[in-house]
């Protein structure tokens, strides 16, 4: 018995000093809130808090319900998860207690000075200041929004480059649900991702269209100091300097009688095209081929080496197309080549030669042909377009850009002898601005290309030109590659997408920190087609779009953007924010018909041609190892770069640059919950945002 009390008695101690408040764990010392200071800058927009119990020992506790409040429920509300919903501008407190402990975290609603609610239907649009944030309704899942920045200086500099931001916020009226997720390919509402093979071209033809980039880069180096030089010799010389067009000269016989046989060897001076000083001596030039309207002369020397040697059937070639092509192209778009010379004929000189690199240079136009020798000593006084022998050359080797070149280059001096003649302009140069000049040059080789493509077969020149296109009539069953005529297409294909998927990019130059593929030779050529289709009537007959382009290329029409202002009747800012409207609606189930492009399905042509994501130059397979987004164009930047898209939306801020005039896209489509969504922009220079309902 005395055993059993001596067991029990330590064990009722223990008993009554728990009972007694004896020593306890830790306890909660603190609570911490994260974040513990933020902004919302969207009406409507949350954020969400979470608190921490910390104990004395500084160590996290677990097992605690938090208590949240707001110090303003006016300028904030708080629900009992910790998220807080902006509701008026101000500071609010956010407290979230437990045990009698408190946390604070500072929340302060620094909303927009305006707020734009957009409500638009399918196809509808809206261009919107950004001082304003912009708030657009949640609406129903599959509703699709394209949001673009776009900048409007149009100064040309090519330093000139905005710095945008693009914040999203979400918009709740319930808990937690967002309105938009960045675009996912084959969501609803969004043109399904292109699903074919991709036309998988040969090595010979994959190396055609890189010869055609590098000389586009080298080329477009040369016209541009061109187009300088001839401003400086017509500001300095002034018009009377230019030889009279003596296709008006009535002592003459009609122009198709003056056509008249060129001797079989010229003197001609290899012009590097750069002054009126004749630096050059005169070299003998041996004729190749002539037609009625073109005769093509090799520089003796280089046509005595066999290496550098063009041939008679090679010159032919080009003859018959511009003869069956390009005059008529000419007639149509851009009328007017003078013929100070007397024989009716443009003279093709093989001047240099360069092989196809990045160096060389494709041709190029010196308007000092069409002055006065007595006042321009260097002049050759002819119609006269200089040419890389060895693109001639070519012409046995697949690559046939020699053929709508020669087309581009008529254009020019069309050009330089409307611009001697032009006396309205008021201060500057005469000529078109050289994204002006090099974007309707290329019109003229394009449309080219389109009726040549047309007499063999192949869409009429008003048609739009689609992925089934290229498919069923781009390409020889025999040889199952496509047709020398449609390389002037493809080429246009290629600097669009070049443009497009650059940033940042512009129509009126080539910004600083632009990719390699941008040029305003891309840029020039897709703004100029949205005109001539949406203002030019391009899709209601075969060349229906002539008389705009010839309007433009007139002597009488102010040169640069007055030129165009005077002949469309809209601001130059407007027909910018058309021309996005018309980008970011392009071939969406919504459309603007007004404001289309009605000559190319950009979206599966270029698709399917994978230029959008040429991760490797020459391979082709199905798009498969790209490189960019595919099946968007333009390309949003929503859009990551190995060609997939977000697939979760969150509040998200999309930074980036802008040249002048460029564009930076936004996709987004809605998942149908929430309220809707804000969007704030923010622009170093002056800068719209454009709304587009595409479905």
């Amino acid at each position: 018995m005395p055993k059993v009390r001596a067991f029990l008695l330590p064990a009722l101690l223990v008993g009554l000093a728990g009972c007694d408040g004896g020593p306890t764990g830790p306890k909660l010392a603190e609570i911490i809130i994260t974040p513990n200071a933020t902004v919302i800058q969207f009406l409507g927009s949350t954020e969400q808090f979470s608190a921490r119990a910390v104990d004395s020992n500084g160590d996290t506790m677990s097992g605690l319900t938090f208590t949240w409040s707001s110090s303003d429920p006016a300028v904030a509300s708080v629900d009992q998860t910790g998220r807080a919903t902006a509701l008026t501008e101000g500071t609010a407190q956010i407290t979230a207690s437990a045990e009698g402990i408190t946390g604070q975290a500072s929340l302060q609603v620094d909303a927009a000075d305006c707020v734009t609610d957009v409500a638009l239907q399918p196809g509808e649009w809206q261009i919107l200041p950004v001082d304003c944030a912009i708030s657009i309704p949640s609406g129903n899942a599959g509703n699709r929004y394209s949001v673009a920045v776009l900048n409007e200086n149009i100064t040309g500099a090519e330093s000139a480059v905005t710095e945008v931001s693009l914040t999203t916020a979400a918009i709740v009226n319930t808990a937690a649900s967002t309105l938009l997720a960045s675009a996912v390919a084959g969501a609803p509402g969004q043109e399904p991702p292109f699903d074919g093979p991709a036309l998988t071209l040969s090595p010979r033809q994959m190396t055609h269209l890189r010869w055609a980039e590098g000389l586009r880069r080298n080329t477009r180096v040369v016209h541009d100091r061109l187009r300088l030089a001839e401003a400086g010799l017509i500001q300095a010389l002034g018009t009377g300097a230019a030889l009279p067009d003596r296709t008006a000269d009535s002592q003459l016989a009609p122009p198709v009688a003056r056509q008249v046989a060129l001797p079989e060897k010229v003197q001609l001076r290899p012009n590097p095209g750069t002054s009126c000083s004749a630096n050059e001596s005169l070299a003998t030039a041996i004729l190749l081929a002539q037609n009625d309207d073109m005769a093509v002369y090799q520089d003796s020397t280089q046509n005595a080496n066999p290496d550098e040697q063009a041939t008679a059937s090679q010159a032919q070639w080009m003859l018959d197309y511009y003869t069956a092509y390009g005059k008529g192209t000419m007639e149509d778009y851009f009328p007017g080549i003078p013929d100070v010379d007397g024989n009716g004929k443009i003279i093709v000189y093989l001047s240099f030669f360069d092989d196809l690199s990045d160096g060389a240079t494709a041709a190029y136009v010196w308007g000092g042909d069409l002055l006065s020798a007595q006042d321009c000593e260097a002049s050759n006084e002819a119609e006269l377009t200089y040419f890389n022998a060895a693109l001639v050359r070519a012409l046995d080797d697949g690559f046939e850009q020699a053929l709508e070149t020669v087309v581009h280059e008529a254009k020019h001096i069309s050009s330089f002898w409307h611009g001697i003649a032009r006396n309205n302009y008021v201060s500057g140069s005469p000529f078109q601005p050289s994204w002006l000049e090099e974007g309707s040059a290329e019109i003229a080789g394009n449309m080219s290309s389109r009726r040549a493509w047309a007499a063999l077969g192949g869409p009429a020149a008003n048609a739009r030109v689609t992925e089934d296109t290229f498919r069923n009539q781009a390409f020889d069953p025999v040889t199952d590659e496509f047709y020398p005529e449609v390389l002037g297409v493809l080429i246009r294909m290629n600097r669009a997408q070049g443009y497009l998927s650059s940033q940042p990019n512009a129509v009126v130059v080539t910004p600083n920190g632009a990719s390699d593929g941008h040029s305003v030779y891309g840029s020039g050529w897709t703004f100029l087609r949205w005109l001539g289709d949406a203002y030019g009537d391009a899709g209601t007959a075969p060349y229906a779009d002539g008389s705009f382009f010839a309007s433009q290329n007139d002597s009488l029409t102010a040169p640069g953007i007055a030129g165009l202002e005077s002949i469309t009747g809209k601001a130059f800012q407007t027909l910018l924010e058309e021309y996005a409207v018309a980008m970011m609606g392009h071939m969406s189930p919504s459309e603007n018909p007004a404001l289309a492009f009605t000559s190319y399905d950009f979206k599966s042509a270029i698709e399917m041609w994978c230029f959008a994501a040429s991760a490797a130059e020459d391979v082709n397979d199905s798009c498969g190892n790209a490189s960019g987004p595919n099946g968007s164009w333009p390309w949003p930047v929503t859009v990551n770069g190995n060609g997939t898209n977000h697939i979760s939306f969150g509040d998200r801020n999309y930074t980036g640059s802008i040249g002048p005039t460029g564009i930076r896209v936004h996709e987004f489509s809605s998942t149908g919950t929430g309220a809707g969504i804000s969007l704030r922009v923010t622009a170093s220079q002056p800068a719209k945002v454009v709304v587009v309902r595409l479905q």
